[in-house]
């Protein structure tokens, strides 16, 4: 809930518990971010055999992203309304190729999803108990969700997944509370039934900070 009442004075009083949000990043800013995956794309139950998992070609690359744009930041009444007007918002975009980190560029490669990992992990600070409170905490997996969740504790996390029985996506973000930049964010996925097997995460890490 957004407006908590309370009497001052004997003066009923409206306090906007969103109020105090801002971003603590500025258009412009870029970070690089190393690109680690791990996981299967495959396994074979009768032999115990592995593939290499989906988006192996991205492990040790590195990405550079700036902020492109900052939406405004009203008082967001629920959940759904901050997950559209701020995770959802198209902040950032991928700078220059992605690369190996010896300086050799990835090629016929989709990566574009990395971009939208990190803008998604983009928050403003200066109010993390008002954020927290508009999703519920980590859970064990429900077999069939659709949900966004955060944590507030000495650092906050928040993500979203979905789950199908056996299949399931999501990603989440442990994100620094006095920049709101992620300081590791990760997109995964799995499937664990019939003949199709795999479970695979793209996980990012700050390397190094162009101009922040």
């Amino acid at each position: 809930m957004v407006f908590v009442f309370g009497v001052a004075g004997g003066v009923l009083v409206l306090y906007n518990q969103s109020a105090g949000l801002h971003w603590g990043v500025e258009l412009g800013d870029e970070i690089t971010y190393a690109v680690r995956v791990t996981g299967f794309s495959e396994y074979w139950p009768f032999n115990g055999s592995f593939s290499p998992p989906y988006h192996v070609e991205l492990n040790n690359t590195y990405v550079t992203i700036r902020i492109d744009s900052l939406p405004e930041i009203p008082s967001f009444p629920n959940g759904a309304a901050f997950a559209e007007g701020i995770l959802s918002y198209v902040k950032t975009s991928i700078t220059g190729p992605l690369e190996y980190m010896n300086g050799t560029e990835v090629v016929s490669v989709d990566y574009l999803f990395l971009n939208n990992l990190i803008s998604q992990s983009i928050l403003p600070v200066g109010n993390w108990p008002f954020i927290d409170s508009l999703y519920p905490d980590i859970s064990e997996s429900d077999p069939l969700c659709d949900t966004y969740f955060s944590s507030l504790n000495t650092s906050f996390m928040i993500g979203h997944r979905t789950y199908l029985y056996d299949a399931g996506s999501g990603w989440y973000a442990t994100v620094d509370m006095s920049t709101g930049l992620p300081t590791n964010a990760t997109v995964w996925a799995c499937q664990y039934y019939g003949y199709t097997f795999y479970s695979y995460e793209v996980t990012l890490t700050p390397l190094v900070s162009s101009s922040y």
